[in-house]
């Protein structure tokens, strides 16, 4: 009995293991994670507006709902927990929601505007070049 206990708990920690390693954040990279998910938010939020009216009512609707793991879902740079944990840093505990409802309403070069200049989610060393 106490050798079946043993091995069953050596096989939960072992598989435990393997999924946070699956999961982890890479180490040094919080700046990059927060530019990251801030320019594929914006950037998933531009295209959805891209061939329809943006209304205020729409975008924020759209605005609340994109911290979701589907949202990251198709992005393999890093795992769904961290950039939905980001997300939902950036738009609900530090306040950015609001920021980026405006900016989405004026239209332009919204991830630019919003990732380096409102949040300062991407810093001087972060690429422009893909906005």
């Amino acid at each position: 009995m106490k050798h079946h206990l043993v091995s069953s708990l050596l096989v939960f920690f072992l598989f435990f293991s393997v999924c946070l390693a699956g999961w982890a954040k890479p180490e040094g990279k919080k700046e990059e994670l927060g530019c990251f998910t801030c320019k594929t938010v914006v950037k998933k939020l531009e295209a959805q507006f891209e061939n329809q009216p943006r209304t205020e009512e729409a975008i924020r609707k759209a605005v609340k709902d994109i911290c979701a793991v589907d949202t990251f879902r198709d992005v393999p740079e890093y795992s769904p927990p961290f950039t939905v944990g980001e997300c939902r840093s950036l738009l609900s505990e530090k306040g950015y929601a609001e920021d980026l409802i405006e900016l989405l309403l004026e239209g332009g070069k919204a991830r630019k505007r919003f990732c380096f200049d409102v949040t300062k989610a991407c810093g001087k060393k972060s690429s422009r070049l893909d906005l």
